[in-house]
């Protein structure tokens, strides 16, 4: 099942920079790129830091601002090397922008 998440407004987001969400234990990297969102994992698979968002925007593609990594910000495959980042289903409603989260189950 998917479960779709609210993010923040379209219109809280600046065009071509990253903004950092902490939601449901998922730390996101949110960009709006000639008006489309992408969310992508803020963690970069290299060394764990989570700098994403704070990265170099290329057209559709963000590189890690620590070792040079670059992701593909539609599809998550990385253009540099074998790791890929992870990348969320997003939708668009009442200019909300929600993103599908993996659900959190506690095993007591």
């Amino acid at each position: 099942m998917k479960n779709f998440v609210r993010i923040c407004k379209v219109a809280d987001l600046p065009e071509k920079k990253g903004v950092r969400f902490e939601i449901n234990d998922e730390d996101l990297a949110v960009f709006k790129v000639d008006n489309e969102i992408f969310v992508i994992s803020n963690v970069c698979p290299h060394n764990r830091v989570a700098l994403i968002y704070q990265g170099y925007l290329c057209n559709e593609s963000v590189t890690c601002p620590i070792h040079g990594w670059k992701f593909d910000l539609r599809s998550g495959n990385t253009l540099s090397n074998q790791s890929n980042i992870r990348k969320y289903e997003t939708k668009i409603i009442d200019g909300e922008i929600f993103a599908n989260l993996p659900r959190k189950f506690l095993n007591w």
